[in-house]
């Protein structure tokens, strides 16, 4: 069976995306390696930041449904902080580190659009996590969830922080690092691994 040319660039893309950065990935590049032409990859996309959009869109509503999941059952606030550090731990392996970087940096207009998007839209789905860990009291209830959503925010802050960036040019300890910073604090759980 022949694959569609719209899933052949995607997946050079990705495939691409895994070794350079966005910066260094061409049209050109992505093209050869798909074995399509440059007008069809323009047939499907205006340039590769709207193939990026594509493509994470598409990873978003994966971990978005298996986020979903959880959130209907009777799953732990634990248990969940680690399937969100699974997900994205499998996101960032994904991708090359200069790629995670540039799109985590605010330098392209549509990706910018896209991470807010997805930003927005997950609030009603934390909120319903937020509400359960305040019943079952598995978070402090002095905790509202404007302060919440404000910790989840310098999270995403910190993980994108030049000197933090520095400090940790690998991006899947870099995320381990904010993480566990965020969830658990300083000190090492008993539990740690």
């Amino acid at each position: 069976m022949r694959k569609n040319k719209r899933l052949k660039i995607k997946e050079s893309a990705y495939e691409l995306f895994g070794k350079y950065s966005l910066r260094k990935a061409s049209v050109e590049e992505i093209c050869k390696n798909a074995n399509v032409s440059k007008g069809t990859f323009y047939k499907y996309y205006n340039d590769k930041y709207e193939l990026v959009v594509d493509i994470l869109n598409e990873l978003n509503d994966s971990s978005v449904n298996k986020f979903n999941e959880l959130i209907g059952s009777n799953t732990k606030f634990e248990e969940i902080i680690n399937l969100i550090f699974a997900e994205k731990s499998k996101f960032v392996n994904s991708f090359s580190t200069d790629f995670i970087n540039e799109i985590y940096s605010g330098s392209f207009e549509k990706i910018n659009v896209m991470i807010q998007k997805i930003t927005a839209n997950s609030k009603n789905q934390l909120y319903s996590v937020y509400e359960r860990l305040i019943e079952s009291k598995e978070i402090y209830e002095l905790i509202s969830f404007d302060f919440f959503l404000h910790l989840l925010d310098q999270v995403q802050k910190m993980y994108s922080d030049e000197k933090v960036v520095d400090i940790y040019p690998d991006a899947e300890i870099r995320m381990k690092v904010v993480f566990e910073v965020f969830f658990y604090g300083l000190l090492k759980r008993s539990s740690h691994e």
